[in-house]
């Protein structure tokens, strides 16, 4: 008799415990991804396998000690991509378009490099069994300098975008390409100018 009493207790109890601690670690996944969403870096050079000390998740750090090294050679026309942000934002009623002024990368060496920025299509995954389309819509080839600074402007694209109700219609994801000309080159961070 006690038996049959405890055990549908255990049981909730045990339930109700689960239910407490994944509603506590998605909490503060969230407050993390409002930070640093899960998009994807990807590294082309591979240079992550030759040193531990040069990732591409380290250009989001916001640790100016930490920097991506390019230690190998990428693909013809790149070495890395960051997606860095969506180009819309629920407020409520629709997404309205919401970009930042400008992209700003920081530089740790002298070097030629291209950047490109890609606006890559957000597309329903659980609906689409497709890659997503890029649209490129800025490239400038620039020299880097130790401890400079390059500024994007991302005015022309603020300008073309519109709100939609319905997702993922006319939303895409900013992406940041870049090649450089040479074997080396360094960055230190990329940021998003509000």
């Amino acid at each position: 008799m006690i038996r049959r009493f405890w055990l549908p207790l255990i049981f909730v109890l045990a339930i109700a415990l689960g239910n407490i601690y994944i509603l506590t670690s998605s909490q503060s996944a969230i407050l993390k991804y409002s930070e640093n969403p899960p998009f994807r870096l990807d590294d082309f050079t591979k240079s992550y396998k030759i040193s531990s000390e040069s990732k591409l998740s380290f250009l989001l750090d916001k640790d100016p000690s930490s920097s991506w090294r390019k230690l190998a050679e990428g693909l013809d026309d790149k070495d890395f991509e960051l997606e860095l942000t969506l180009t819309h934002r629920w407020n409520g009623k629709e997404f309205s378009p919401k970009l930042p002024q400008s992209i700003s990368i920081s530089n740790c060496s002298h070097s030629k490099l291209i950047l490109s920025i890609v606006l890559r299509e957000a597309i329903n995954i659980d609906k689409e069994l497709r890659l997503p389309q890029d649209s490129l819509v800025f490239t400038q080839e620039t020299d880097t300098q130790i401890d400079g600074t390059i500024n994007i402007p991302l005015d022309s694209i603020r300008k073309k975008l519109k709100p939609t109700s319905n997702y993922p219609e006319g939303i895409s994801i900013l992406t940041l390409r870049g090649k450089f000309l040479g074997d080396t080159g360094c960055l230190r961070e990329v940021g998003l100018i509000q």
